[in-house]
C-alpha cells in the first residue's frame, strides 16, 4: 500500500544504489570507509537533484534535507561538500540550497517518503531469506523514477554504484526501466 501510494505522487524519484557485494572486501576498498561511501553517494545524489532542478521551468533551488544517521560525523560531510564546491564537478551548485539540513526522519514527510522509497529499492536489490529478490514494490514506484532528458534510468533515477556487471543478478531491471520510461514523471 505504501509503495502504491508513493507511486501515485506527482514527483521525481532519484536513488543511489551501492552494490556492496561487487566490491572487494579489502581494507582499502571503497566499501571499508562508511563515511567516504556516504559522502560519495550524497555527491551522486546532489548531482542528479541539481540536474533535475536545472530542467525545471522556472528554475528552482532544491532544499536538501538528509535523515540523521546515528553516530555519523557530519563535519566530514560538510568539509567534503566545501571541498567539492572548490573543484570542477558536474553539480549545478546554484540549484541547491546548502549545507543540507540534517533532520530526524520522522520529523519531515519528505524524509519519510524517501525512507519508503529506499525500502522499495532495498527489497529489489537484496535477497530475502529464501534467496529471492522482491521487485514488486519498486514496480509500483517505477513510473516516478526520473529518467532524465535521455530516458536513461540508470543514469538518473536508479544509479548503481559498483563494479561492471553488478546489476546482472537483477532480472527485473529491464521491466523497471520499461515502466519508468513509458510514463514521464510529472513536475517536481
Amino acid at each position: 500500500m505504501a509503495a502504491a501510494t508513493l507511486g501515485a505522487v506527482d514527483a521525481h524519484f532519484i536513488n543511489i544504489v551501492v552494490c556492496k557485494l561487487s566490491y572487494d572486501e579489502a581494507p582499502t576498498s571503497f566499501i571499508s570507509d562508511p563515511i567516504a561511501q556516504y559522502n560519495f553517494c550524497v555527491r551522486l545524489l546532489l548531482e542528479r537533484v541539481s540536474w533535475l532542478m536545472e530542467r525545471q521551468q522556472p528554475r528552482g533551488v532544491a532544499q536538501i534535507h538528509l535523515a540523521h544517521v546515528r553516530r555519523f560525523k557530519y563535519d566530514r560531510l560538510h568539509s567534503y561538500l566545501e571541498d567539492l564546491q572548490k573543484q570542477r564537478t558536474r553539480i549545478a551548485w546554484e540549484a541547491l540550497s546548502l549545507p543540507p539540513k540534517i533532520e530526524a526522519a520522522q520529523a519531515i514527510r519528505g524524509l519519510q517518503a524517501a525512507d519508503i522509497l529506499a525500502g522499495t529499492v532495498y527489497a529489489a536489490v537484496r535477497t530475502d531469506r529464501h534467496g529471492e529478490y522482491e521487485p514488486e514494490y519498486l514496480r509500483r514506484v517505477a513510473p516516478r523514477l526520473w529518467t532524465g532528458p535521455t530516458g536513461k534510468l540508470e543514469t538518473y533515477g536508479l544509479k548503481f554504484l559498483g563494479r561492471p556487471g553488478c546489476t546482472e543478478p537483477f532480472a527485473w531491471l529491464a521491466e523497471i526501466k520499461a515502466i519508468a520510461c513509458e510514463k514521464p514523471s510529472g513536475p517536481l
